[in-house]
């Protein structure tokens, strides 16, 4: 097929391909994908689609790092300027998912025994916490331009995933797929936009997902309508920090339209609009966010049942 053949642009020219199993690709970059219609409805397999890093062993933070620094005490061996690393701890960010601090960081600078990032640590990496830091190879670039799926809401199955990948776009049109149309997971600098629709599976279904430890994934411009959440930032496995979701709008939607579970840290949600008129009694049916420092601005909430906006600790 098109896409096992490695051609780094694929344009289906509006044509229908039925995929029958899922795809990985790992450590494949500068992919794009346009103009194509996605048959999934007897796809095998979670992930239709998956695109996917590498990260390094983690090395051993030898010495507390601590917030509002930049340099960190480590075996700098095979490191270099510009390297991608992922920053993880076992501190307790958030104690009812057991989630703990993380973050990205690039580096500026490699010394013997020690780096120094690109920007401060956000969160306190103590030795007593089992700190520790990876090198990460994203796969890098991939583009989905004008691509529909059409599943067969057969629940817990994702259209997209992309795993440790940076500086991705998505621009799809999704149908009758959850868990999720897109999962973006240990990625940075991505952003999806697109139409997101009529997906049911066990009440758990998601336009866009930003999970375990994201930096700077956005949802832009989207829309979703017949769905659980439209947006939903959370997972387990690491805090999604400067995420966001601008001037999307969804209808009808059984929750929240835009949902930051606790595993958030400066989540910005600038110019949404949820249209409540249309669904069923819920407990919330517009924005909730569970995480710290999220930011809300210029959003409308039309016909709320129940809670237009929910902050909960």
């Amino acid at each position: 097929s098109a896409f096992a053949s490695g051609n780094k642009i694929i344009n289906g020219g509006g044509k229908t391909i039925a995929l029958s199993s899922a795809i990985a690709f790992n450590n494949v970059s500068n992919l794009t994908v346009r103009d194509l219609i996605i048959d999934v409805t007897s796809t095998s397999g979670s992930n239709f689609i998956t695109f996917s890093g590498t990260q390094d062993a983690a090395k051993t933070i030898t010495q507390d790092a601590l917030a509002n620094q930049s340099t960190i005490c480590c075996d700098s061996t095979g490191l270099a300027k510009g390297d991608l690393i992922f920053i993880q701890s076992n501190q307790i960010f958030e104690i009812a998912t057991n989630t703990f601090v993380s973050q990205y960081a690039r580096v500026l600078s490699v010394a013997s025994g020690s780096i120094t990032t690109d920007t401060d640590l956000l969160y306190d990496f103590k030795v007593a916490d089992a700190a520790k830091l990876s090198k990460v190879t994203t796969a890098k670039n991939i583009r989905f331009e004008n691509v529909t799926f059409i599943g067969a809401d057969t629940g817990t199955k994702n259209a997209l995933m992309f795993d440790k990948c940076e500086d991705c776009y998505v621009d799809v049109n999704i149908s009758k797929i959850d868990y999720a149309g897109v999962v973006f997971a240990q990625s940075i600098n991505c952003k999806a936009t697109g139409t997101y629709k009529n997906a049911h599976g066990a009440g758990l279904s998601y336009g866009v997902a930003i999970t375990n430890g994201c930096h700077n994934v956005r949802v832009v411009n989207a829309y979703g309508e017949d769905l659980r959440h439209l947006v939903s930032v959370g997972g387990t496995k690491g805090v999604n920090n400067f995420c966001g979701a601008y001037l999307n709008h969804g209808r009808n939607c059984r929750d929240a339209v835009i949902d930051s579970h606790p595993a958030s840290n400066y989540f910005i949600v600038i110019g949404n609009t949820a249209e409540c008129t249309g669904q069923a009694s819920t407990p919330k049916d517009g924005f909730i966010s569970q995480g710290l420092n999220t930011i809300f601005e210029d959003n409308t909430v039309i016909g709320a049942l129940t809670t237009s906006l929910t902050i909960e600790s």
